[in-house]
């Protein structure tokens, strides 16, 4: 194994010396790639990754900067430091490891000094490494692009120089830097390190922030969302939605966010919404759970809405009733820790919250104690407290493939009491919601939900909700160049007491998905879904390509009814999510599903265009204390 000596880190090495040490590289890379599968692999991995950390992680990384310099004079060593270095990249995290552990040898070292490096869109991450890639479309990238500004960066830093490396607190810190909206990348590296102290560099690569995205919702229904995530690079947000629900062609939306209020991780957006049946204005402020950044975090929210009801709501069935009213919610949240940390594991934390929601009609039908109850103002008081430990694990192939996405590990369980008052109703609320997940030894993921949550009158459950999932994610599997895991879940929900408008639905998100009928409803559902995913080589102007086969099933019934003596509703699909390093979507997916039964007025086909993917299942962060949701 190659030692880089102080004289080589002085510099006093020549061209000769540099070509054998890529080429001893390269060697073992493509050894690597012969050898996958075979006995010595974890070895041959172990031999790999210690070079290329001689290489790249000695003080000053004077090699990685003397051969990037020499590869820019040399066609060959450019060439071939494309091939072994930066095409290596990605697979430098291991799959589903957890996010803090390269982080463990660096423990308790003072940081001394953070420096920010924004290499171009698309280029590699490493540091020192700059793009040499003089196409058309990577000029054009560049002439359009507005970098995010140092500042911006700087302020969502919570780690600062002079702190104790802490390595879940630094890989936090880096995974919050990549899930901002304009961001498509941000790594921590070790630009040098003594026996007290060390010198981080962050590599921070931006999103192309110009966003114009058409989404087919139906035959009769599209929109075409057009946004600046990184407007003149302060990290604030612009956009509007244009859309064409036939006949009528207007703006659904318009919307302003603005990012990090005063360096405080306040969250500020003023929205506009509207269809054909409603409008919407709103106003809202609020800070989410961070652990390790700040340990107050709350929200705020004013809204005005205007929406036009169903007939059956009027007495007139002639008429088209309309409702206007305004909404104030606030909520203040406070994390507790614990359970002190350990080196492998972020501390553990008691999180009490309280928030108060108000809603006040302007206009609406005529209300009652029996008749248009949802419509009554009211004023509802809740408080909980949740339960939470948790670890990530970091994987850039889930959904889709090369971005880096973390999965929690560990559990979240959350008790809510609360209390409503109403024009013709008080009434007192209790509520539970569990969430545990496991990473197993072959690296698969494991994610178990339940809940329950009802209001109490007369001493009997009211506008109640019971649900409970299970999902499962398996290992990585490779073939050859390809790789494919398997997600499969399934799904649980049942109203208690709920009044009769008040259902669930078989359909699109919440059932199976892309179906689109309001017939198949009910008060308890059941359904499944498994998808195969595969991962490909395949690269097209910055594009990578994750296909996908998809299998739902599922069956709705009413409260008092046996739920599997109804019919079971299925669907085959297949899809396709591609991703671009350069653009602002965090993925864009295409999907075409078939359903061999359709109700009366359904279709039996459906496509989408969508730019969102992913499932809140795999969020523990503690929400703001409410209802149990029912959908």
């Amino acid at each position: 194994m190659i030692q880089i000596t102080d004289e080589m880190n002085k510099g006093a090495f020549s061209i000769h010396i540099f070509t054998i040490k890529i080429l001893m590289l390269a060697s073992l890379l493509a050894m690597h790639n012969f050898m996958q599968g075979q006995e010595n692999q974890q070895q041959l991995n172990r031999e790999t990754d210690t070079l290329k950390q001689k290489l790249f992680n000695e003080p000053d990384s004077v090699f990685y900067q003397r051969l990037n310099q020499k590869g820019n004079d040399s066609r060959f060593l450019r060439e071939l430091l494309n091939m072994t270095i930066k095409d290596q990249e990605a697979q430098s995290q291991p799959e589903l490891t957890d996010n803090a552990e390269k982080w463990q040898p660096f423990s308790g070292l003072i940081i001394s000094h953070i420096i920010i490096k924004q290499p171009p869109p698309g280029s590699a991450l490493l540091p020192y490494v700059t793009a040499n890639d003089s196409s058309k479309i990577n000029r054009l990238i560049k002439s359009l692009h507005i970098y995010t500004k140092p500042a911006v960066i700087q302020k969502n830093l919570f780690i600062k120089t002079g702190d104790t490396l802490i390595p879940w607190k630094l890989a936090d810190n880096e995974k919050l830097i990549r899930d901002l909206p304009y961001i498509e990348n941000a790594r921590f590296y070790v630009e040098s390190a003594s026996n007290d102290s060390l010198t981080l560099i962050l590599v921070v690569q931006d999103k192309i922030p110009y966003g114009a995205f058409p989404i087919i919702h139906s035959a009769n229904k599209q929109s075409l969302k057009i946004w600046n995530s990184n407007f003149m690079g302060y990290g604030n947000e612009f956009g509007f939605r244009l859309a064409n629900d036939k006949p009528e062609f207007y703006m659904s939306e318009i919307y302003f966010t603005l990012d990090n209020l005063d360096k405080k991780f306040l969250q500020n957006s003023a929205r506009y919404q509207r269809s054909l049946e409603h409008e919407y204005y709103t106003l809202t402020v609020g800070r989410s759970y961070q652990p390790g950044a700040y340990k107050l975090a709350g929200g705020l929210e004013l809204a005005r809405k205007q929406q036009t009801l169903p007939s059956w709501f009027s007495a007139d069935r002639l008429a088209q009733p309309e409702m206007r009213y305004l909404q104030g919610n606030a909520w203040l949240g406070y994390q507790y820790e614990i359970k002190a940390q350990t080196e492998k594991k972020r501390p553990e934390y008691l999180i009490p919250a309280i928030g108060i929601y108000n809603t006040y009609f302007q206009k609406r039908p005529f209300t009652s104690a029996d008749s248009n109850y949802m419509l009554t103002n009211s004023t509802r008081l809740m408080a909980s407290v949740n339960w939470l430990n948790q670890n990530f694990a970091e994987s850039d192939k889930l959904f889709a493939q090369d971005h880096p996405q973390a999965l929690p590990v560990g559990f979240r369980a959350g008790l809510t009491l609360g209390y409503s008052w109403g024009e013709y109703l008080k009434t007192p609320y209790a509520g539970v919601d569990f969430r545990w997940s496991r990473l197993g030894k072959p690296a698969d993921f494991w994610v178990f939900t339940a809940g329950f949550g009802s209001y109490i009158h007369r001493q009997k459950l009211y506008q109640g909700v019971a649900k409970g999932s299970l999902y499962y994610l398996s290992k990585l599997i490779h073939v050859k160049d390809y790789s494919f895991r398997l997600l499969s879940g399934l799904n649980y929900t049942r109203g208690i007491n709920r009044l009769t408008y008040d259902s669930l639905y078989l359909k699109n998100e919440n059932g199976i998905t892309g179906l689109r009928t309001d017939v198949l409803r009910g008060m308890q559902r059941i359904n499944s879904e498994v998808q195969f995913i595969l991962y490909t080589p395949w690269k097209w102007l910055g594009f990578s390509f994750t296909p996908y086969l998809l299998a739902e099933s599922g069956i709705i019934a009413e409260e008092n009814e046996q739920l599997f003596n109804n019919r079971i509703i299925s669907a085959l699909g297949i899809g396709i999510r591609l991703r671009n390093k350069y653009l602002v979507f965090s993925s864009i997916q295409l999907r075409l599903m078939y359903y061999p039964y359709a109700p009366v007025g359904a279709s039996s086909w459906s496509f989408d265009l969508t730019d969102s993917i992913g499932w809140e299942i795999f969020d523990f962060e503690p929400p703001q204390p409410s209802e149990l949701i029912f959908r």
